[in-house]
């Protein structure tokens, strides 16, 4: 029998199905023996899981405590960080367990920038590490693979790190320094203390209702505006923001990105 016509989907990893691994991986694959597959449950998970959809997808330490996800597609990331991004930022759903269902059909409902596919209209994706232990601890069962894939590639990165992902054959870096920025607020309390000291500096009010329209939760919004403030003044002025208040403190902020990510920028 071939092995895509076993109902592989309406098994189950209970331990009755782990004792029948053998049979059950014969069966998937008539050339493999049921003496070969007496490993145990571990072949047919693997089985059961199929190809690593984050195969093409490169993770390197960019900084210390910062890992970056280079993925070939920018509708690969956003699939596979959605539910993660927005478990941490979205003004609706931070904190609590939510499908990709029911995620879509809000975002659809809201105003700019639900009007844009959400899985065309973000350049990067970034979370801190807390973020994947109710993932990872089954409140967001079923995963989806690529869910699956990104746990099992961060599962030996440590208990505090910071994730960022970006898209494309080549490295944007006007977005990688932007992802960078957040890793740094979140894993430096040093560098946070003296980016929030040039935040206040300047009046926010502005970039803050942007952050509210681009719907983030407000938990999130000092972070947010000190990257979006780094970021090129064509940035925040496509989003209805004069940029030239801003230019002094860019530069600073720039310089200390630098200073804490020195050879990377």
């Amino acid at each position: 029998m071939p092995a895509q016509s076993l109902p592989l989907q309406s098994l189950s990893l209970t331990p009755t199905a782990l004792q029948a691994a053998p049979i059950l991986a014969a069966a998937v694959d008539p050339k493999v023996p049921v003496e070969a597959a007496a490993a145990g449950g571990e072949k047919l998970t693997a089985l059961l899981q199929g190809p690593d959809p984050l195969s093409r997808v490169k993770l390197a330490e960019v900084v210390p405590g910062v890992l970056h996800m280079q993925f070939p597609s920018q509708r690969l990331m956003a699939t596979t960080f959605v539910r993660f991004q927005e478990h941490y930022e979205s003004p609706k759903y931070r904190g609590k367990v939510f499908t990709r269902a029911e995620f879509d059909a809000w975002y659809s409902s809201q105003d700019r920038p639900g009007g844009v596919s959400y899985y065309k209209y973000w350049d990067g994706f970034n979370i801190p590490s807390r973020v994947l232990k109710r993932f990872q601890r089954g409140d967001f069962d079923p995963l989806d693979p690529k869910e699956q894939a990104l746990l099992r590639r961060l599962s030996a990165s440590g208990d505090r790190f910071y994730v960022i992902a970006t898209s494309g054959r080549d490295v944007n870096r006007r977005v990688l320094r932007h992802e960078v920025a957040h890793g740094l607020w979140y894993t430096r309390p040093d560098y946070r203390r003296r980016a929030q000291a040039l935040l206040r500096s300047v009046n926010l009010k502005p970039v803050l209702k942007m952050l509210e329209r681009l719907k983030y939760h407000p938990g999130v919004w000092l972070d947010e505006a000190h990257a979006w403030l780094g970021d090129e003044a064509r940035d925040i002025r496509s989003e209805g923001v004069n940029p030239k208040p801003y230019a002094a403190v860019r530069k600073r902020l720039l310089a200390l990105q630098k200073e804490y990510a020195s050879g990377l920028f």
